[in-house]
This record gives C-alpha cells, sequence and structure tokens, in this order.
C-alpha cells in the first residue's frame, strides 16, 4: 500500500483466548463491536525484546505476561500495567511501541486501525 496508508482487520476471540505480549510498530486504535476485551498496557521503557527469549519477532514477548509472575526474565510489575476492560463500542488507542497483553471473553469482536 501507499506509504502512511491505515492498516484494517476485523479480530475475533474465544473466552479467555490471551494475544501474546507485543508492541506495534504503528499506533493502533482498537474498537470492541460485540463482547469484552481486556487490554493490560505497559509503556515502551519498561520491558525489552532483548531481555527476553528471541523468538524472531522483535515485538513480541512470550515470556512476559501480567496475569503469571515469577518468570526468569525482567518484566514489569503488574504496577507497571494499566488496566482497559473494553466493552462493545468503547474505542482504545495505542501509541506505537507500547506493549499489551489481550484477553478476550467468549465470542468478542474487534475491529482495529494501525496508522503511522
Amino acid at each position: 500500500g501507499a506509504a502512511g496508508a491505515a492498516r484494517r482487520y476485523c479480530l475475533n476471540g474465544s473466552d479467555g483466548r490471551a494475544i501474546v505480549t507485543h508492541f506495534d510498530d504503528s499506533n493502533n486504535t482498537a474498537l470492541v463491536l460485540i463482547r469484552i476485551k481486556t487490554f493490560l498496557i505497559a509503556p515502551p521503557d519498561v520491558l525489552f525484546w532483548e531481555q527476553g527469549p528471541q523468538t524472531g519477532n522483535r515485538t513480541d514477548r512470550s515470556d512476559a505476561n501480567p496475569f503469571f509472575r515469577g518468570r526468569r526474565y525482567p518484566e514489569p510489575t503488574l504496577a507497571q500495567w494499566q488496566r482497559a476492560d473494553l466493552s462493545a463500542g468503547d474505542v482504545l488507542y495505542l501509541p506505537s511501541g507500547w506493549w499489551h497483553h489481550v484477553v478476550s471473553t467468549s465470542h468478542t469482536l474487534m475491529t482495529n486501525v494501525w496508522t503511522g
């Protein structure tokens, strides 16, 4: 696509399904259409890819889960995560580089637009 073009996706989730802790290289605007999604968000400077297992994708940290402590790699304390419970109609804007861990309730539907 053209430089600066927005990318749009529609994502569905099942009960308790979590998306691996990651950040996006673009600004992310998420809109929940059906049910609830829980986002746990951490600023870019509290978690570093280089300190975790090398999975090949520099934006993912499969070892960093705000719900389960005690991993052997450094990770943000639970107090450093901000929680956002999004219901149908709620919008969340995440600037590029912000870490997030997302959990869905059953039959969740969300759309995202990435820009910048």
